[in-house]
């Protein structure tokens, strides 16, 4: 059990976290961002749970650094910019909202277990702690091809080089990067991901590698780039092939000797730090034309992996929709729904051209239309009508063969055709139309409820 501070108002999305916190089994004290730091020097704080609009607005990242305590930023998706800064600051980790709560849970075991090392714990005692909690996996790995996929990723994980991630968009790119991290030997170390496609071209350089003060308009002060923020941990760099050409010579040479030169200083500095790179792009045409350099492709794909698209994983749909669900139903305190066979059916007929993105999108449309405990496939919007039409022929055809075969056995009695089949006389009426529509002979019983 840790005690966890939880600092930022709840209006800021903090009521969530305090819920999550205290039914996983630990102490959660919320205090607003002008009492934290006399809540930390009164109490013992495990670990430090702040709200990135709180840290950033009231500066409150540079306090929470001095007083030792580990710390994790909430927010949403964040800037480069507002990513060095919080890691420069020290922290542990920048959560993105929605929050999803069993990584949540993982976070915080890891920085406790971080910080009792720090207080002199056991090396024996550590080891056993963080075996437990890097071996838990939300890599979702239920079809074949991505149980393979799996095996894959733990083996390059024991291999500290480079490695290139490709794929469709929102196939789960980050999600094979992040698997590599907690396998690997950096585990207990950052796993920083930066989007080079947010990244202007103008500033891409300096975020990366940093800048002394001075070194251009607007640097104030000395700042360290993302590359130095992770060292010790994983850089995962999605979308590398947007990165300009400028800047994949000094990527290229950063990665042959693992030594950056911040803009304006002309020391070198050498940073141990693993990179991992991500893309929807076939980089290999974009050699051929001149838009990415060769040799930076040859350096990043020492290890290569595919990440295959949704559709060609079909067995995953059901339990990442589920995962997908009980996150929307975490963030919105709502009891879980569950998903009829006919909404399987039509989930895992359509293509899924969005991959888990896509999925993700219509588990919360869906979610959201739903009041009861059950999402059927007419409640999957975003659909198209004909793939869930496809995906409820079963259950109607067999809802059809169910009448038919009870009005042959009782001679078109809809009678005891309805008490048979345990529903009333009306409801027998209107999925007798449906027979008549399928080829029953009309000549069997009557048609309207008033003849029953």
């Amino acid at each position: 059990m840790a005690h966890v501070l939880i600092v930022g108002s709840p209006i800021a999305g903090l009521s969530n976290l305090i819920t999550a916190v205290r039914e996983a089994g630990h102490i959660a004290t919320p205090v607003d961002v002008t009492s934290w730091a006399i809540a930390l020097t009164t109490r013992r704080a495990d670990v430090v749970l702040v709200n990135a609009q709180a840290a950033l607005s009231e500066h409150v990242l540079g306090r929470l650094k001095r007083f030792g305590a580990p710390f994790i930023v909430v927010g949403a998706q964040p800037d480069a910019a507002e990513v060095v800064r919080v890691v420069k600051a020290g922290a542990h980790d920048y959560l993105t909202t929605p929050i999803d709560v069993a990584h949540l849970m993982r976070t915080l075991d890891a920085v406790r277990v971080a910080g009792e090392e720090g207080r002199g714990r056991t090396t024996a005692e550590h080891s056993k702690s963080m075996s437990r909690v890097s071996s838990y996996d939300c890599f979702v790995a239920v079809d074949p091809v991505t149980r393979r996929l799996g095996a894959r990723l733990d083996a390059v994980a024991a291999v500290d080089s480079p490695v290139l991630i490709t794929g469709e968009t929102g196939t789960g790119k980050e999600s094979a990067a992040r698997r590599i991290h907690r396998a690997s030997s950096r585990a207990r170390a950052l796993f920083l991901p930066i989007n080079c496609g947010t990244l202007t071209e103008s500033l891409i350089d300096s975020e990366l590698f940093g800048h002394r003060r001075g070194a251009f308009t607007g640097a104030v002060e000395d700042s360290k780039g993302v590359i130095e923020a992770a060292a010790g941990g994983v850089l995962f760099l999605d979308e590398i092939g947007e990165i300009p050409p400028t800047l994949q010579v000094r990527l290229l040479r950063f990665l042959d000797n693992r030594e950056v030169r911040r803009i304006g200083e002309s020391s070198i500095r050498h940073v141990d730090v693993r990179v991992i790179a991500a893309t929807n792009r076939d980089l290999r045409e974009d050699m051929r034309s001149g838009r990415f350099r060769s040799d930076l492709f040859y350096r990043l794909s020492v290890l290569s992996i595919n990440v295959p698209p949704l559709r060609d994983r079909p067995d995953d749909i059901p339990e990442l929709a589920r995962l997908s669900l009980r996150q929307v139903a975490a963030r919105l305190r709502r009891p879980e729904a569950g998903l009829s066979a006919a909404a399987l059916a039509a989930l895992g007929n359509h293509q899924w051209p969005g991959n888990i993105r896509e999925l993700q999108n219509v588990m919360e449309q869906a979610f959201v239309g739903v009041s009861g405990p059950m999402i059927d496939a007419q409640d999957l919007p975003s659909l198209d009508s004909r793939v869930r039409e496809e995906a409820e022929r079963p259950q109607r055809d067999a809802v059809v063969n169910g009448v038919r075969d009870a009005l042959v056995h009782y001679d078109g009695n809809q009678t005891l055709a309805a008490r048979a089949l345990g529903i009333s006389r009306t409801t027998l009426w209107r999925r007798r139309k449906r027979v008549a529509g399928s080829g029953y002979p009309p000549s069997l019983g009557p048609t309207r409820p008033q003849d029953l």
